[in-house]
């Protein structure tokens, strides 16, 4: 039996099951896959069995003990919640990230934070353009940010930005504020062998 390409794989498995969730785990580091007008295509195939579209899919097979522990240092918590180390209600006190941003502001405002204290040196977020389809940009400024202050209701590959800043070196510490499928693909990233990382 002849073993399918990994984008076949990831074609048969997840596209044609109409699973994707437009998360863009697969796009950036391939140039096989592209997004089109809401949608992930598979342009050419490659030849590779294993790749890492297939590989970082937070629509294939996840274990979820493994990455819980990769980072929490614990086992996966299977209550509704997950692993929680508290529940807060919080609201920002900066005006002008109020009055650019959605509801309590938090998320902005801890993104500029980490960026001013300098615990990240970016951030991958969605910026909404008027009349254009959302987008996912790298943030290294507090201007960037406050750009992308507000939230986005549709479907976007914003980690097609973050697997294209990572070729970045002046990016070592990058923030991302995702959605849960986005953030379990960076987990499988981060949980994947060196040797997966890189094909």
């Amino acid at each position: 039996m002849v073993e399918l390409e990994a984008c076949q794989k990831l074609q048969n498995e997840v596209i044609k099951r109409n699973l994707c969730t437009l998360c863009g785990a697969c796009l950036g580091i391939c140039p096989y896959w592209v997004a089109y007008k809401g949608k992930v295509i598979l342009r050419e195939v490659c030849d590779l069995s294993q790749g890492r579209c297939h590989t970082f899919c937070s629509r294939i097979s996840l274990d979820l003990d493994n990455i819980s522990r990769t980072s929490f240092g614990v086992p996966y918590a299977w209550g509704e919640l997950g692993t929680v180390r508290g529940v807060f209600m919080a609201r920002s006190t900066d005006a002008i990230i109020r009055h650019r941003a959605q509801d309590s502001s938090v998320v902005t405002a801890l993104t500029s934070f980490a960026l001013d204290e300098g615990l990240i040196d970016s951030a991958v977020l969605i910026l909404s353009e008027d009349k254009s389809f959302p987008k996912g940009v790298i943030a290294s400024t507090r201007d960037d940010i406050l750009k992308c202050a507000g939230s986005s209701y549709m479907a976007t590959p914003m980690l097609e930005a973050f697997n294209r800043g990572a070729q970045d070196d002046s990016r070592r510490r990058t923030g991302v504020v995702g959605m849960p499928c986005q953030v379990l693909a960076l987990a499988k990233m981060k949980t994947s062998t060196p040797q997966e990382r890189s094909i």
